[in-house]
């Protein structure tokens, strides 16, 4: 009998929350709220485990780490696409928020691809913070309605971890993967003789 190979386990919870985020379009087109709610629900506990598993069973590998990021980059766009299409006034009532991240994430995505010609493999504090803040809140308002406080928790952190991954790209000379936060990047450019902020 063939063994399962546990260390691929991480890598195929990421690449199920990327068919995730296209196969929530059908519920989400016909109106079907709490398919849409626990559809991210999954893709939510996915996001946890396949880091958790990947670090626990010695599985951290590059591709994974991307597969990842790329999952979370495109369920976050469709989410943002699904909430527009169930409560369009969100977007039209708070239009300086949305615009704010949309072009602050925008200037993020051209000046990883300008200057390292890649997209950035970052895993900061604040973007899993504000990922799960997101969360929260499209669950939310999915399963049980709208909430302007939630709303605007979740939008607020968005912005400023976008704006800390923008700024740790425009400082630095290379992606740091390790790096958590722009605190820790700039203790450690304390600390160090340099002269560069990386």
């Amino acid at each position: 009998m063939r063994r399962i190979n546990y260390k691929r386990v991480p890598n195929f919870l990421s690449g199920f929350r990327l068919l995730l985020a296209v196969a929530l379009w059908i519920p989400a087109m016909l109106d079907r709220s709490l398919w849409v709610g626990a559809g991210l629900l999954a893709a939510g506990l996915t996001d946890v485990l396949d880091g958790y598993l990947a670090r626990r069973w010695g599985a951290v590998t590059e591709y994974g780490s991307r597969l990842d990021s790329a999952a979370d980059m495109v369920l976050v766009t469709c989410a943002a696409f699904w909430v527009i299409l169930v409560e369009p006034d969100i977007f039209f009532d708070n239009k300086l928020l949305v615009l704010s991240w949309m072009l602050i994430g925008t200037a993020s995505l051209v000046v990883g691809l300008v200057k390292f010609r890649r997209i950035p493999d970052l895993h900061l504090y604040m973007t899993k913070v504000s990922s799960a803040a997101g969360y929260v809140f499209i669950i939310f308002m999915f399963v049980v309605g709208y909430s302007p406080v939630l709303f605007y928790i979740a939008s607020s952190l968005l912005i400023l971890s976008t704006l800390e991954s923008l700024l740790l790209q425009l400082l630095t000379h290379k992606p740091d993967e390790r790096v958590r936060s722009i605190l820790y990047a700039y203790r450690r450019w304390r600390n160090s003789s340099g002269h560069s902020f990386s």
